[in-house]
């Protein structure tokens, strides 16, 4: 018991010595939530208004037009490939004017050369796609 005694009277000492080395600064600013609430609008506001940009920037470029069509395209050649024969020679669909064309391919009597064009409204070409097709031999 004496021991004990002791070791806590020592350890008191050395925390006393350690307390009086460190200062806390007792009056720290604390933030209110009414202002963390307007940081995080104004925050929010400008990530949308830096989205809406960004949105405008992607459209202008006709890159989704282009990415629609690249769907459309590759679309119609899966089914193209599916019935070994062309669905259609032109086709509208919204905006976008699909030519496909199914030709024999130079060379090779069991293989076929499917063309598909996609043009835009004004009649300019935003994407195309070839792919061979391969006829069953019976």
């Amino acid at each position: 018991m004496v021991q004990l005694k002791n070791i806590t009277s020592c350890f008191l000492k050395v925390f006393s010595v350690f307390k009086s080395s460190i200062t806390v600064e007792k009056h720290l600013k604390a933030a209110t939530i009414i202002e963390s609430i307007v940081a995080m609008t104004l925050i929010m506001i400008g990530f949308g208004i830096a989205l809406l940009i960004f949105l405008n920037i992607n459209k202008s470029d006709n890159s989704f037009q282009k990415f629609k069509a690249q769907l459309i395209l590759r679309e119609v050649a899966v089914f193209s490939n599916k019935e070994k024969k062309s669905l259609f020679d032109q086709k509208q669909i919204g905006e976008i004017s699909i030519i496909q064309t199914l030709s024999d391919y130079p060379g090779y009597a069991d293989i076929k050369l499917l063309k598909l064009e996609a043009f835009n409204y004004e009649g300019e070409k935003i994407a195309d796609r070839k792919e061979l097709i391969l006829n069953d031999i019976d």
